[in-house]
């Protein structure tokens, strides 16, 4: 009898208004990413500069930053970053109160560039430590600049590779134009 007592009880009796869970201010930082060019042709080097500064007047703010660079690019100089299998490269570290945190990630254009008017893009947020997303972003847009297929010095010549598999057509019709006029030549003498 008590627990049918205990449960008409809690159905008449409302529960205490419970506060929502405020989620704390985020940061107030910036970011800037740039590789100082406004095009890149395939196999380039490019060295990205990002910037965090940080707008907050005591303490340091700890911050992931995430940098995910062109579709194709290849982290050539990481630094003391974590590298993931998808390219992004992240770094964490403090940013001290209206100071500035500062690094630059060297990659290399991929060996082929996408058909058509295309931008690459590098991106970098700053994620600040205890939130699951980011405060601010910021990108770096590049006009890819057809040309041919290179090879990267770094890719054991697979860019060779294909640059090679890629002159065959052309190699073919300079030959097939060479028998051709070769033919020509032999039965009009």
């Amino acid at each position: 009898m008590s627990l049918l007592l205990v449960a008409a009880l809690h159905a008449v009796t409302p529960l205490p208004a419970v506060a929502p869970l405020r989620e704390p201010p985020l940061p107030r930082v910036a970011v800037e990413i740039s590789d100082g060019a406004d095009r890149a042709a395939p196999g380039d080097l490019r060295v990205y500069r990002i910037t965090v500064r940080s707008y907050e007047p005591a303490g340091p703010v700890a911050v992931t930053v995430v940098a995910r660079l062109p579709v194709g690019a290849r982290v050539r100089d990481p630094g003391p970053a974590a590298v993931s299998a998808d390219g992004t490269v992240s770094w964490t570290t403090g940013v001290p109160p209206g100071g500035s945190w500062e690094t630059t990630v060297a990659v290399r254009m991929p060996a082929r560039q996408p058909d058509g008017p295309a931008r690459l893009a590098g991106v970098a947020c700053v994620v600040p430590d205890g939130f699951d997303r980011p405060a601010v972003c910021a990108s770096d847009l590049d006009e890819a600049v057809p040309g041919p297929v290179v090879a990267d010095p770094g890719d054991g010549g697979a860019g060779a590779v294909v640059a090679v598999a890629g002159g065959l057509p052309a190699l073919a019709t300079v030959g097939a134009a060479g028998q051709l006029w070769w033919w020509r030549r032999r039965v009009g003498a």
